[in-house]
Order: C-alpha cells, then sequence, then structure tokens
C-alpha cells in the first residue's frame, strides 16, 4: 500500500494543497483527515477540476468539495473481494478504514499489478446448464448474475486477484455472449484466450483441455482448471503452492460435503441384534470440488476431439505411471448448478 502520509491533508486544507497531495501519490485521490486522525473523506483529482470550472481559486477551502461517504473496504477484506468492489464501482483506489481511521489504501495496479504467477488457468464454461431450466434459456449457466455480476467474472477476479494473468475460456453453448462480455481480457487485468468447442461435438467436462497443446499456449508450469459453476474465495496460491511441494502429476481440491440421513439409522451385530440407533446422523465426505492442477504433461493423456471427464483422467493416471493428491479448499463452496444452489448464492430464501 502507498505511505499514507504523501496524500493526506487536512479538512480546511486548500484547493493547491490538494493538488501537491494528488501529484505526491500518483493515485489521482487524497485523503481528508481530521482531528484524533478521524477520517473525514476524500478528495479526487475529478472533485478539484470541478471546483475550478465552477470558479473556486486554488487558495480556497476544499472543504465544500469533500467526498464524505466514499467507498471504502475493511482491513479483513480479501484481494479478491476488493477487486470485485473496485471493478463494480470503477474505482482505480479505494481507503481501508477501521474503527473511524484510515489504515490503508488499496489501488488497482497494487491489486492486479503484484504477485503475478507464470501458470494458465482454464475455466470450463460451456455447459448447458439444464438443470437450471428456464434461467439458461438464452443466457450461458456462467453468465448467470450473483449479486449483480456474472459467475464467470467472479471466478475471473478470484484468477487475477491471486496473481493468475493467462486466463483460457472454455467455451461452447452460447459462447458469443462469453466472448462478447470478456473480449481479451484486458478491461480485467488479464490475457484471454478461448477454447472452442463444436457445439455439435462437445467434449465433456475436460476434453476441451487437449487445446491446449497448441502453440500459442506453451505450457511450461503446471495449469489450473476451475468449473465455471462454482462460487468460492479458496486460497489458489495455496493450491498450486500444495502441488509444487508435492510429486503428484494432478491435483484435485477438495470441500467436505455433509448429508444428514433423515432416519433412526440401526447399528446391528451380523446376526441382527439391535445395538443402538443413531437418530438422523449427519455424514460427511471429502469431494471434488471443481478444483484443479494439472501437470503440463497431463495434456498428453486427452485424446484431441474426444469427450473426457477429469475423474477419467485421473483413473489413467493411478491406473499408468504417476499419483494424484488432493488439496482441502477451506472456503466457503458453492455449485451454482441448481436453482436451489443458484438462490442460495443470491442470498434468496430456498
Amino acid at each position: 500500500m502507498i505511505t499514507l502520509d504523501l496524500i493526506t491533508i487536512r479538512p480546511d486544507s486548500s484547493f493547491l494543497d490538494a493538488l501537491a497531495a494528488i501529484q505526491r501519490g500518483g493515485v489521482r485521490l487524497c485523503l481528508v483527515v481530521g482531528n484524533d486522525l478521524a477520517f473525514e473523506g476524500i478528495l479526487t483529482d475529478g472533485d478539484v477540476r470541478r471546483a475550478l470550472i465552477d470558479g473556486r481559486s486554488l487558495n480556497e477551502s476544499i472543504h465544500p468539495s469533500i467526498t464524505r461517504e466514499p467507498i471504502v473496504v475493511a482491513e479483513s477484506d480479501s484481494r479478491v473481494a476488493v477487486l470485485e468492489v473496485m471493478q463494480a464501482r470503477g474505482l482505480h483506489a479505494v481507503p481501508v478504514v477501521a474503527s473511524g481511521s484510515v489504515i490503508g489504501l488499496h489501488t488497482l495496479q497494487e491489486i492486479i499489478g503484484t504477485e503475478s504467477r507464470p501458470n494458465w488457468a482454464v475455466v470450463m464454461a460451456g455447459g448447458r446448464g439444464r438443470r437450471l431450466g428456464d434461467l439458461t434459456q438464452s443466457t450461458p449457466k456462467p453468465m448467470l448474475k450473483v449479486a449483480g455480476r456474472p459467475i464467470l467474472e467472479r471466478i475471473l477476479l478470484h484468477l487475477v486477484g491471486s496473481g493468475i494473468r493467462k486466463i483460457a475460456l472454455s467455451v461452447n453453448y452460447r459462447s458469443d455472449a462469453i466472448e462478447d462480455h470478456f473480449g481479451d481480457g484486458s478491461r480485467f487485468g488479464c490475457q484471454i484466450e478461448y477454447l472452442r468447442e463444436s457445439v455439435d461435438n462437445p467434449l465433456g467436462t475436460a476434453g476441451s483441455l487437449a487445446l491446449l497443446s497448441e502453440p500459442r499456449f506453451d505450457l511450461e508450469d503446471p495449469f489450473v482448471v476451475l468449473n465455471g459453476d462454482i462460487m468460492s474465495h479458496f486460497s489458489l496460491r495455496g493450491l498450486l503452492d500444495s502441488h509444487a511441494a508435492s510429486s503428484h502429476r494432478l491435483t484435485v481440491g477438495a470441500t467436505g460435503h455433509q448429508y444428514t440421513v433423515p432416519f433412526g439409522v440401526l447399528h446391528k451385530t451380523p446376526e441382527g441384534e439391535l445395538l443402538r440407533i443413531e437418530e438422523k446422523p449427519t455424514l460427511t465426505w471429502s469431494v471434488g470440488a471443481g478444483a484443479y492442477v494439472l501437470d503440463p504433461d497431463v495434456i498428453d493423456l486427452i485424446p484431441i476431439g474426444r469427450p473426457m471427464d477429469m475423474p477419467t483422467i485421473c483413473s489413467a493416471i493411478i491406473d499408468g505411471q504417476g499419483t494424484v493428491g488432493s488439496y482441502d479448499l477451506e472456503s466457503d463452496w458453492i455449485d451454482v448448478g441448481n436453482p436451489r444452489d443458484l438462490a442460495r448464492a443470491r442470498g434468496e430464501e430456498v
């Protein structure tokens, strides 16, 4: 984060003082702090221009032009969450506020311009989403909105906020809607390439990965694969680092899935004697979370132009030469592939 002293001024400062602070910080705004370091608002370079056009002089007080309730974030907000706020509001910078005092400033350049990783990420965004019925009649499933933003855009921002700058979108159904929205990725701070399946020959949940053998990708590092209908802010760094520290050719992101048996479960001996009754127990399984890391040579196991799914790839590795690992995501996780879970992601009553 930028040094706050460079861009901090008092409420009774002049427009000339504000311009000097904006110039020092190079972030197109300055912070206004009052007594006891209380955060009072911000002043942008646009605010100064508008005041001067309205006839104010450089020596006048900025007091009437201060934005008193700017968009702010908390110290606990993740990089991904901050990036989502900035993208949604078109902000180049956002203050970090705690207990009424400004304690930092996130800039868009800081969020998307550091900790860049060399890995490619592939998002599987070609599914029809038949379980969602009419919701996907004219809209591809990954473009359905949660809190005003397409699911796929949230996934993309998660990747960018985690340092992934090279992203391939595997598309099929209504691919035009996806490509029109994301383009080449430049407005999201990344490079986007497209893996285009034929509408008449869908390649399953992993078959399109064979297209990564094309020279434009030049895979040298392990790459991430994400399902395009997953809502989660798990640590991509943790998943990648876990894979890098192992000898596995593929690592599966895992999450816990619970199911409550709606009846009393009978525990018996082989002879049928009842030992006890367990009333409506909750069972927990470790399940695949739609997130993977693959070594580049795994692409050789995927035939071009033929359908393939990830369990088949895992089995091919296990049955051949290599091992498959798992990594617990330890994060909230929602598969929005059915109406009930999509409603839950949207905060609606289910």
